[in-house]
């Protein structure tokens, strides 16, 4: 009986050591939630700033095809108001924008 004398915790000491634990991780939880409060502070006015536009391939989305051509005018007014919407007022970025929405033989020759 030689071996090595364990000796155990008595209950009270457990539970100090889990309290202590315990406040050590809410004390990186807190300084995590911190770091990700500060990147939200950041993110949200890029967000705001952001030019929204109804993605191309939704059903709703204007759309225009070069097979009806008297429809043009209709498509123009509408990217209009789109633009509009979106706050979009350089004319490159409309240019590059109408070619999204038509089909792909007017977006091939608009681009030109």
């Amino acid at each position: 009986m030689g071996g090595p004398v364990r000796k155990t915790k008595s209950e009270s000491e457990k539970v100090a050591e889990r309290q202590k634990k315990s406040k050590e991780v809410e004390k990186q939880l807190e300084k995590k939630a911190g770091i990700f409060d500060q990147q939200e502070k950041e993110v949200e006015p890029k967000l705001s700033m952001a030019k929204l536009m109804i993605a191309p391939s939704v059903r709703d989305a204007p759309k225009f095809s070069s097979r009806r051509p008297q429809k043009l005018r209709r498509f123009v007014r509408w990217m209009e108001d789109l633009w509009k919407e979106a706050g979009i007022e350089n004319d490159e970025d409309k240019k590059e924008s109408l070619g999204k929405y038509a089909d792909q033989e007017s977006e091939e020759e608009w681009r030109v």
